[in-house]
């Protein structure tokens, strides 16, 4: 069993400095030493050599080099290599066109976590297309796997359904939770819209400061009308609707390059000009008219591309930051919060939270900050019998809540709860910055690793997984992502 651990860690460390070599622009040498990882069956190796011999780097481009590899990687389940293997058969790249069988790899990939695989499908789902029967529930979850995975688009679909009521219950908080974090993922539409309910105070508190923030980023990401959304707010920012916000659909588009595609002001009628009219047409196939006319699911027409995060034409912001441990003391504190003891994850959590009247994210966090207006919230999970038992073989129960200092003595109302939580030693494992949209699951497998792999021996102490002990969580792509776990010191 070691041995088979060292040769993994043999096998990880040769596909990495083969990685290097294509960062630095050695294409030929990865080639050369991808090969050889190749030929002894890794398929990682596989699917990277795939990529070279699509782009032509340190190879001659050769489309049926390029399917053959990384069909032998998708044969092995790599996730990213389902997904390529998709979008060849789709393209008819390297194979002859066929869509069906392009339709059952992007659905293996998906099953298997691909986030933009699981977004392909549940639009597909949605609207019916390829000849998928329509299911807006099964829809709906395939969105909210992409949205827990990162993808942007996923979060700012599953914000509209939300925020409208098509095929789910309306519901403005979780709607604006969706298209807070598509913002923060980068996603110039979500920008906007999230701008748009500070300011209306739809789904969160009304905030002109935020609202004000937001707009100037999605100016900075070049989304149409930002500039008069930033003059609206400066000008009527305290007011908390706005005549200019009366009332305002949106969509959001894929990749980097998201843009606003509808912001009616019914106020006026005023359409669009040419510009988004054709973005429009382009991204959905109908003009913003024809859409008011008859309001119907609408599927992204899409290029759809094969990607490899690995070798992007340019190194994704973050996927050289090696994940950083380091040992921290927290003094006793008392930390004020929620607790789920059936939720997997963040946003299962938040859609939990919401069927439990008065204990939704929204209310929770008003209350929060009213305790601490300054205290960052975040999530946590406290070692509990009675929690469902994670993947760290440790029973816990999700929170989110915020750490105060052991002298507080404020009530906290119902439903929150308060803890006292003792000083303590913690084992911080750190990410920095990262892309939410590519690189959201690759940062999560790589800390994931680093704490499965992390000698404790060798650190001089073990996990304390005693009941009553919290895990602390932040996950942020502009900062960080960070798991705090306690830990006895011998």
């Amino acid at each position: 069993m070691e041995a088979n651990k060292e040769n993994q860690q043999s096998i990880e460390q040769a596909f990495e400095q083969a990685l290097d070599a294509y960062k630095a622009g050695n294409f030929a040498e990865a080639a050369g030493q991808w090969l050889a990882l190749a030929e002894d069956g890794c398929a990682p190796a596989q699917r990277a050599l795939g990529s070279l011999y699509e782009r032509g780097q340190g190879v001659e481009k050769n489309a049926a080099n390029a399917f053959e590899w990384t069909k032998k990687a998708a044969e092995q389940n790599d996730p990213i290599a389902m997904f390529n293997l998709a979008c060849y058969h789709d393209k008819g790249f390297g194979v002859k066109k066929n869509q069906q069988t392009a339709l059952t790899w992007y659905r293996k990939a998906a099953e298997y976590g691909h986030p933009e695989a699981a977004a392909l499908i549940a639009s597909l789902i949605e609207t019916g297309d390829r000849g998928l029967e329509k299911d807006m529930d099964e829809a709906v979850r395939w969105y909210q796997i992409a949205a827990n995975r990162g993808n942007v688009l996923a979060m700012g679909r599953l914000a509209w359904l939300y925020s409208t009521g098509t095929g789910v219950p309306q519901d403005a908080a979780f709607a604006f939770q969706y298209f807070l974090k598509a913002a923060q993922g980068g996603n110039a539409a979500c920008m906007m819209n999230t701008a748009i309910l500070y300011a209306r105070g739809e789904g969160t508190p009304h905030n002109a400061h935020e609202a004000l923030y937001w707009a100037e980023q999605a100016k900075k990401h070049g989304a149409p009308q930002a500039e008069q959304l930033i003059n609206a707010i400066k000008k009527n920012g305290y007011d908390r609707k706005p005549a200019f916000l009366r009332r305002f659909f949106f969509f959001c588009r894929s990749d980097q390059a998201a843009q606003l595609i509808f912001l009616y002001n019914e106020g006026t009628r005023r359409d669009f000009h040419a510009k988004l009219a054709r973005q429009c047409s382009a991204a959905y196939g109908i003009t913003p008219g024809e859409y008011r006319r008859s309001p119907r699911p609408l599927s992204l027409r899409t290029v759809i591309r094969p990607l490899d995060c690995y070798l992007a034409e340019q190194a994704p912001a973050g996927t050289e930051n090696d994940v950083q441990t380091y040992f921290i003391t927290l003094p006793s504190h008392k930390f004020a919060h929620i607790r789920n003891y059936e939720s997997i994850g963040y946003w299962d959590f938040m859609q939990k939270q919401s069927r439990i009247p008065g204990a939704d994210l929204e209310t929770v966090s008003a209350l929060l900050r009213q305790l601490s207006p300054k205290a960052e919230q975040q999530m946590a999970f406290v070692n509990e019998p009675n929690g469902r038992i994670c993947s760290w073989g440790i029973p816990l129960a999700e929170c989110w809540g915020v750490r105060l200092p052991r002298d507080c003595t404020d009530a906290v109302p119902a439903p929150l709860q308060l803890m006292e939580v003792p000083e303590g030693d913690y084992l911080v494992f750190e990410h920095g910055p990262f892309d939410l949209q590519t690189e959201n699951s690759l940062v999560e497998a790589k800390i994931e690793r680093a704490m499965r792999d992390f000698d404790y021996e060798a650190a001089g102490c073990c996990l304390d997984t005693a009941p009553g002990r919290v895990f602390y969580f932040v996950h942020d792509c502009v900062r960080f992502w960070k798991y705090i776990r306690p830990v006895v010191r011998f």
